[in-house]
This record gives C-alpha cells, structure tokens and sequence, in this order.
C-alpha cells in the first residue's frame, strides 16, 4: 500500500486538490512516520459569517492507518461531526473491509524538526455530554480554552504535566472539552495525555465535548 512520507512545506500549508489546509504548529512527542495511510481530510471552510468544518474523506481506504489533516483555524464545534462520522465508521466491525488493527493519527507541523509528525488518535468516539458546571468534584477533567479544572480546582496549562502525573487513575479518566477549544490546544492536551498513558490504558476513552 502507500507509504507516505509528508514535508512541513510553506509554512505547514499543504494542499488537497485547490483547496489548502493549515495544519496545527507544535512541538510535541509523536510519531514520525506511518507506513500503508491514506489521508482524510477537513477543511476550514468560510460560509457567509459562519465557519465550517468541510470533510473530504474520498482519499480514504478502510485498510489502511487513516491521517487526520485538519485545519488549525478549527474548534472542537467545527471538528465535531466530521471527527466523530469518521471515528464511527472506523469502529464499523460490520463493514466487509473492516480490518482489525488499523489506526488514526493526527496530523500537524513540528516546529523543531521543520517536517509534519503523527500523534495517535486513541479516543475510540466523541460524543457531547454537559458535566455539572455547578459542582464539579465529581467529574474529572475539564478542559477551557485557557484553563483547566480538577475537583474543582483551576490550574494553567503549564501545570498540566504535573497534574496528569499526579493522578493514579489516569486510564479510567473522563476528559471534557469546551467545544470553543481551538483543535490546536485539543492536539497538545491529546498529546500530553498520550505520552503519560503509556499508550494502551486509554485505548477506549470517550471524549465528551460540551457547550
């Protein structure tokens, strides 16, 4: 099958037919490359005052590692259908091409390296779900466009780190995300909460986004 290899070329900018996509720019432990992938795609798409999120997923093969390029200039608002119709159908035993073992990665730019990495997408689905705002001890973490909360304490996300090695039951974990967090800020908080699971306890997390 493929094995793709991609470039961070003009400034993260690449380019799926005419239509350009902004990857997110970070520097953050990932994978650097993916053999047998095909890509899916998801574009930030102005509609009068509106901002979409425009899928192209025609390049995807159900055989292969999938490649989520999707825009920085994005929201979890934005991604949410397009993220979640994608995950589902991957979940999909029932299709004739399903294969068992295929996996999702996140596309983005390294900013050290100057080439585009791979982040392992390890959430099996999303869904929308409203924690109690009110008292928020009982739920786990929630995370803001700038801050975050546990057992309803603030912190900053430079404290991030410390706060997820500090918390023993990280696998059995329930990440809330405002739906107004940039896709770049969700891919650096995925990535920290990656590279502390050791890869296999979250393997079925559901993210649960809220308004």
């Amino acid at each position: 099958m493929k094995h793709v290899l991609y470039l961070a070329l003009l400034f993260s900018i690449i380019s799926c037919g005419k239509k350009d996509l902004k990857l997110p720019q970070l520097h953050i432990k990932a994978v650097n490359e993916v053999y047998n992938n095909s890509a899916v795609w998801v574009f930030y798409t102005l509609d009068g005052k509106d901002t979409l999120a425009t899928l192209n997923r025609n390049n995807s093969i159900s055989t292969t590692h999938w490649l989520f390029n999707i825009d920085r200039r994005l929201q979890l608002k934005q991604i949410y259908k397009p993220l979640s119709t994608m995950l589902a159908k991957r979940q999909d035993k029932s299709s004739p091409h399903h294969v068992d073992g295929m996996l999702n990665y996140f596309t983005f730019a390294d900013t050290i390296d100057k080439r585009n990495k791979f982040l392992p997408l390890t959430t099996k689905s999303i869904t929308y779900k409203n924690p109690n705002l009110k008292d928020t001890a009982s739920v786990d973490i929630i995370f803001y466009p700038t801050s975050f909360k546990l057992k309803n304490n603030n912190y900053n996300y430079n404290q991030l780190d410390s706060v997820l090695q500090n918390k023993s039951d990280l696998g059995q974990t329930q990440f809330y995300f405002q739906d107004n967090l940039s896709y770049t800020k969700y891919l650096w908080v995925k990535s920290k909460i990656y590279n502390l699971s050791l890869n296999d306890s979250l393997q079925s997390v559901i993210d649960f986004y809220f308004k």
